[in-house]
């Protein structure tokens, strides 16, 4: 989400654009046929080379619906006026929606990796996926990195029949089963996915489908789609979103704005927030903790992500740290014990603790700076504590042995030499310990 796109898109006349494949592909012989799995049907596409500043990018390309959408919602709420269908398919030869789609679909791409590998072909081996009508079906990525990076001008392109070109369903279908080429596999925004299966729910499908459509399978068997990694997926999302709605600063307000998290230290949220969501559900499933306290947990947790000025409350801990030690079951006990504290002195549940964004900027910062100082005083006593019992067993379990060597001895043996060697030992550690004791 770093990359700075400064190309510019030109202006496409579809019907023109049209007709040249048309006659383009009408010229070729060379055809390539590809079985589709799910519509049990064989597609025999054209090869044709064409130049890349005449195609159309897929606006609806599922690696990015979420940033579609916020692009959209964030000029509506600078008071711009843009349809909320800007990047439908019935604006696919729309010139400002193409130049909008450019700056998202490049931002995404693996810049260094794809403009290396083209580096190092005379020619073109992997080709890009088009309709009939000049729109790429896979491939969106790739152009935007030769179209800022490149200077190679005609690219390679297999055709869609034109009986297919308008089916977006089987060309959906056909891109997700494809084993991208592994020089150019780009994953789908992790932020995003819950955009896409909302979509897919949305025509009726079921979690096992939109788990196949989505390429979530076990072990990469796809007679297995992996529902729970999807589920999870869109639960992280979800976490994601509240965050965004959460910020009390309006830093954080749109997914694109998640990139700020790298300039310190965070990347783009993911590692952090699939900890979070870890941690979060480990304590849903322990019932002595209440739901308040799961969700002070959760928002003293957004608030330092978003507060300004991180180095003041998290001492230098990492996002993913900070939330390791906040969710510690030691941290989390003590606000347990404040929680039925303070539900003892008040009747309403919802006033135990006032809402965090409602607090000044000082206030939240102290609330962060407070919550960590706790965290690990309860962990340090917390280990204080584990390795006083562990002293108490060894102890223990000493004296039980002794007592059991004692009912074994017998007069008449040979062993008093090796006894008085362990205990000569025994004598001298109890001498030590009595010493440390008296510190």
């Amino acid at each position: 989400m770093s990359n700075n796109p400064t190309y510019q898109i030109q202006e496409i006349h579809s019907n023109d654009l049209k007709k040249e494949i048309k006659e383009l592909v009408e010229a070729s012989n060379d055809t390539v046929t590809e079985k589709n799995l799910e519509f049990n049907t064989s597609i025999k596409f054209t090869k044709i080379k064409l130049n890349k500043h005449k195609l159309f990018y897929y606006l609806r390309n599922n690696r990015t619906k979420k940033d579609c959408k916020d692009y959209i919602r964030k000029l509506q709420d600078n008071g711009e006026s843009i349809s909320s269908d800007f990047f439908s398919e019935e604006n696919m030869d729309l010139t400002a929606a193409q130049q909008a789609y450019h700056g998202i679909i490049y931002r995404h791409a693996d810049v260094e990796t794809i403009e290396n590998t083209y580096k190092q072909q005379e020619e073109q081996k992997y080709p890009i996926y088009i309709t009939s009508n000049g729109v790429i079906a896979n491939g969106n990525t790739r152009v935007s990195v030769l179209r800022e990076r490149l200077e190679w001008i005609d690219v390679e392109c297999l055709v869609y029949p034109e009986e297919h070109s308008e089916n977006w369903e089987l060309i959906e279908v056909h891109t997700s089963e494809k084993d991208n080429v592994p020089y150019f596999q780009q994953e789908d925004a992790w932020y995003g996915k819950q955009e896409t299966f909302i979509d897919l729910k949305s025509r009726g499908y079921d979690d096992e489908k939109v788990a196949r459509r989505m390429n979530y399978f076990i072990r990469g068997d796809r007679d297995k789609p992996d529902v729970n990694s999807l589920l999870a997926d869109v639960e992280r999302c979800n976490l994601v979103q509240e965050f965004l709605d959460f910020d009390p600063n309006d830093k954080f307000t749109y997914v694109s704005d998640l990139e700020k998290l790298s300039e310190r230290g965070g990347g783009d949220g993911k590692q952090a927030f699939t900890t979070l969501q870890t941690r979060l559900k480990a304590l849903s499933r322990n019932h002595d903790y209440p739901f308040p306290v799961i969700e002070r947990v959760k928002d003293i947790v957004f608030n330092m992500m978003a507060g300004e000025d991180k180095s003041r409350t998290n001492e230098g801990l990492s996002d993913h740290k900070f939330i390791q030690t906040v969710c510690s079951k030691q941290y989390v006990d003590e606000l347990l014990r404040e929680f039925k504290k303070k539900t003892a002195e008040s009747s309403e549940e919802n006033e135990i603790w006032e809402p965090i964004v409602e607090s000044t900027s000082e206030d939240r910062t102290g609330i962060v700076k407070s919550a960590l100082d706790q965290a690990k005083k309860a962990a340090e006593f917390a280990n204080e504590d584990a390795k006083r019992k562990a002293f108490v067993t060894d102890l223990s379990n000493a004296h039980s042995s002794l007592v059991g060597a004692k009912q074994k001895f017998d007069k008449d043996s040979s062993i008093r030499n090796e006894a008085d060697t362990y205990l000569d030992g025994m004598e001298r550690h109890i001498k030590a310990i009595r010493e440390l004791l008296k510190e």
